[in-house]
């Protein structure tokens, strides 16, 4: 159902029109269509007091691909506008601010559903633009319901400003993508995460770590390649993950990491030190978390234990860092 109204209106006269139009449990939805030159403000309006009292309502400009506009009570220019007004008993266009020109106004009521500004149902159908279900657990996917997806990366994504919007992260096959573990390749989580199935069960979470090294999926190594009693693994700072070994002195000796990017003086304090027997090797896990240094990773054996007295060039050293 429509019905046309045209304004002619002066600077001392507000004209309402289409007051009464229609009861509240006769529409959901309107359309109206501003045309014609003219230099004024078209307020919309509705009540539910039959008429008694007005407030203003929000609509929405519909571009003619179909696509909606932001919403707003009033409008200064022509226009093609829609509303959701299930509740109230009437509707009206208010003529306000005017300066000149003459105003033609078009109104559609609509009997069912809306989309709009208004919080009315959405469009239901069978066109490929609507959503449609319900498809049943374990069944084909098929119609058009709402997807809850994400973007297929394969490597990470940029930073972006703390508080903007992202997007959840999907490998190029589909599975979900948790970033934020640094560790070493195939670690696994000593405290995974907890929760509690449906059924009310204890369950845990394994998470596999994802370090990022220079192979990409591992810590970069540092390895000796001839006997040596000291290496700089990194000159600047870094974690160190792991180290092994082996000291191919007839004697024990001492193993000694340093918070440094060089050679430490000698009588120098490490940070972290451990014996090694003659002629045997010994690793250092340092867990996921690894061990950070702030300046640099330096390793070396010793003939003392709490301070740096460099020995011979009997060891061979394997490092893991980042």
């Amino acid at each position: 159902m429509a019905r046309t109204a045209v304004l002619r209106v002066d600077e001392a006269t507000l004209v309402e029109v289409l007051q009464g139009f229609g009861a509240a449990d006769s529409y959901s939805a309107l359309g109206l269509q501003l045309t014609g030159t003219f230099t004024a403000t078209v307020a919309f309006e509705a009540s539910i007091d039959n008429g008694t009292t007005w407030v203003a309502v929000l609509g929405q400009p519909v571009a003619a691909d179909g696509t909606l506009g932001t919403a707003a009570s009033s409008a200064t220019a022509a226009d093609q506008w829609i509303f959701t007004l299930g509740g109230f008993s009437h509707f009206r266009a208010r003529v306000d601010a005017y300066t000149s020109g003459a105003i033609e106004v078009a109104i559609a009521k609509s009997d069912g559903p809306s989309y709009g500004s208004g919080g009315g149902a959405i469009s239901t159908g069978t066109g490929a633009d609507q959503i449609q279900g319900n498809v049943a657990n374990d069944a084909a996917d098929a119609g058009n319901p709402v997807k809850i997806g994400g973007v297929a990366l394969s490597i990470a994504p940029s930073a972006v400003t703390t508080g903007d919007r992202v997007n959840a992260m999907f490998s190029l096959t589909g599975a979900l993508t948790v970033a934020g573990v640094s560790a070493l390749a195939a670690a696994a989580v000593s405290n995974p995460l907890l929760f509690t199935d449906l059924a009310g069960a204890p369950r845990s979470l394994a998470v596999a770590p994802t370090p990022v090294g220079s192979a990409g999926t591992s810590p970069s190594n540092s390895t000796s390649t001839a006997q040596e009693n000291d290496r700089v693994i990194k000159s600047s700072a870094g974690t160190l993950y792991g180290l092994t070994v082996y000291n191919n002195n007839v004697a024990a000796q001492w193993i000694q990491l340093h918070d440094a990017t060089a050679a430490p003086a000698d009588t120098t304090v490490p940070g972290l030190v451990f014996e090694i027997a003659p002629q045997s090797a010994r690793s250092l896990d340092l867990g996921i978390y690894g061990r950070r240094f702030a300046v640099g990773i330096y390793v070396c054996n010793s003939t003392t234990d709490v301070t740096k007295t460099l020995g011979a060039d009997d060891c061979l050293f394997d490092a893991q860092f980042l």
